[in-house]
């Protein structure tokens, strides 16, 4: 099965050597944005753990009633300057 990998033209571009998608049939691994009701599985990296409950709070309102399987870990540094958290996450392709 081919890997297919690309950065959606309306997604920030990467701060690295890496894509925000990589797509293998149906599976999908995203870092950054998402279809929201397609997501399997979310993985947040916070610089904090006092800001896990915000982060939880903006979490829900997001995702509302889907509620993919989730990690949160705390990390000690992020790559990009001034960010809180980052994310990944694990999608399927519609239909």
């Amino acid at each position: 099965m081919k890997v297919e990998t690309f950065t959606p033209a309306n997604a920030m571009q990467p701060i690295g050597p890496y894509s925000h998608v990589a797509r293998a049939g149906s599976f999908i691994a995203i870092s950054g944005t998402a279809d929201l009701e397609h997501v399997l599985h979310v993985n947040v990296f916070l610089e904090n753990a006092a800001d896990f409950a915000e982060m939880n709070r903006a979490y829900s309102e997001v995702f509302g009633d889907h509620r993919p399987a989730r990690t949160a870990v705390t990390v000690s540094d992020l790559p990009k300057k001034g960010a809180l958290l980052t994310m990944n996450l694990t999608a399927v392709t519609k239909g």
